[in-house]
């Protein structure tokens, strides 16, 4: 399940095939235990934290990939919009994982975010 998953969140991504074929060995090793993998699914379906996005004040860089499977690019932009101040930096050609698709960019953008004046 865990390596369809995988392939899953690559899907359509310029190099989700090399990505899914990386990250597919490590799934043998140290896995969460089947009961918490389980949990943190009941806990994504069923926490809506939305509500609470207009009262952030911390600065806020989104990094996203614009053929993310999972979470469209366009809830990405929805979210930024709710966060006062956010920033939304989006990766063309990229699925869930940017920072496995694109790492480069992505330590650069993350670099220059946590050494901007606040």
């Amino acid at each position: 399940t865990l390596t369809r998953f995988v392939m899953l969140f690559n899907q359509g991504d310029t190099r989700g095939r090399a990505i899914a074929l990386a990250l597919t060995p490590l799934l043998a090793d140290g896995l969460p235990a089947t009961a918490t993998l389980l949990r943190g699914l009941d806990w994504l379906a069923d926490a809506d934290l939305r509500d609470l996005l207009a009262g952030l004040r911390l600065p806020t860089l989104l990094l996203h990939g614009d053929q993310d499977p999972l979470m469209p690019y366009a809830a990405a932009e929805a979210l930024a919009a709710r966060i006062p101040g956010a920033r939304l930096e989006g990766f063309a050609g990229c699925a869930h994982a940017p920072f496995i698709s694109a790492p480069e960019r992505f330590a650069d953008l993350l670099r220059r975010f946590c050494h901007e004046p606040a």
